[in-house]
Order: structure tokens, then sequence, then C-alpha cells
């Protein structure tokens, strides 16, 4: 998934950053600004990443996309408290993604 994604988000003019756990997201939110987030709930304990959003003071501002598998009710009840600006289910469109990303960023420019 994560190459799929890298290779959606290139295709589209956009430079991803790859993080493969919730180490990796800490990790990546620590020392970039990205305009957007996008997280595969699969992929990632919601936990460390709320903790990482919350931590940062402007996490606040960064949209967060999830992308679900099957709905799963401890991993929903996780992704709605991060108050996604989008949630898609899998499989989805790489069109509409990117068009929901480029709408975001528009809105926050």
């Amino acid at each position: 998934m994560l190459r799929y994604m890298e290779h959606v988000m290139a295709r589209a003019g956009h430079e991803p950053i790859k993080a493969r756990n919730s180490l990796e997201v800490t990790e990546a939110l620590s020392r970039e600004q990205p305009a957007i987030v996008v997280l595969d709930v699969q992929a990632d304990e919601m936990e460390s990443v709320q903790k990482a959003l919350r931590d940062r003071p402007s996490a606040k501002l960064i949209p967060v996309i999830i992308m679900v598998g099957l709905p799963n009710q401890p991993r929903m009840s996780n992704t709605i408290a991060l108050q996604p600006a989008a949630i898609f289910n899998k499989p989805f469109s790489p069109a509409e993604l990117v068009g929901t990303i480029e709408q975001l960023l528009s809105e926050a420019a």
C-alpha cells in the first residue's frame, strides 16, 4: 500500500513523506511540515499517531485523511478521534483521493 500511495501522490505532483509504522509517523511529524497526513489505519497504531499529532502545536492545522479496510469498531473509534478531513474505504479511487487532497490544499491556502 505504501508504494502504491507514493506512486499515486508522485504522479499527482506531490512529494510524499513515507512512514511504514507509527514510530516513523511520529518521527516524520517531528521533523517535517506536511500539508496533509494520509494514514492507513491497518498499518498504524493509532494511539501513537494521535499523540504525535496532539503534541505538535501546528498539528491541529494538518488535515488528516484516513484509509480503512474492513470497518473495525476499535480502529474506527480511534480514527474518529483524529477528526479526519476525509475517510476512504479500501479499495479506493486514486482520482478521488487526489481530488480530495487538492481540495484540502486549496482550502488551506
